[in-house]
């Protein structure tokens, strides 16, 4: 058995239609709702995987994609991060409900400061999860709260 993978740079060009109003405003055409500023939803899962699970910066996945090919900078890779996590939020929410489902669940807080500032992680687990929670503030017993009232249900 041989696995691969292949990572190259394709460009595809819309030709949307556009009308013209009777009052002179111009309408045009929506492209799909998965693209972010030019990009399709393959790199925007790319980035957000890099940067999310792999911990890489927005610089260094500037020069990755660079590398191969991609026209991006790193305005545009902080847009691709931050825009329209909608779907990625209801599959991380899908993937949570999921996992509370088990026999037992374990809740950790701890806390920290970095740059002065206090912040909190809260990690989640049970034999098929472990979810790590950052925040600015403590939220530990509010999930827990949340936990049983979802448990017993």
């Amino acid at each position: 058995m041989v696995q691969d993978l292949s990572l190259n740079p394709q460009v595809t060009r819309y030709r949307r239609e556009r009308w013209e109003t009777p009052d002179g405003k111009t309408i045009i055409a929506a492209l799909d709702p998965g693209f972010v500023g030019g990009y399709g939803p393959n790199l925007h899962r790319l980035a957000l995987t890099l940067h999310f699970s792999g911990q890489v910066t927005c610089e260094r996945i500037v020069a990755l994609l660079n590398g191969m090919g991609v026209v991006i900078s790193k305005r545009q890779v902080v847009r691709l991060l931050t825009a329209k996590l909608e779907t990625f939020r209801a599959e991380d929410e899908a993937v949570l409900k999921a996992g509370l489902g088990g026999a037992y669940i374990t809740v950790d807080d701890t806390g920290a400061r970095h740059a002065g500032k206090s912040g909190y992680t809260t990690q989640i687990g049970s034999i098929t999860l472990r979810r790590f929670a950052p925040a600015l503030r403590n939220r530990g017993w509010r999930f827990c709260r949340g936990c049983a009232a979802h448990r017993s249900m």
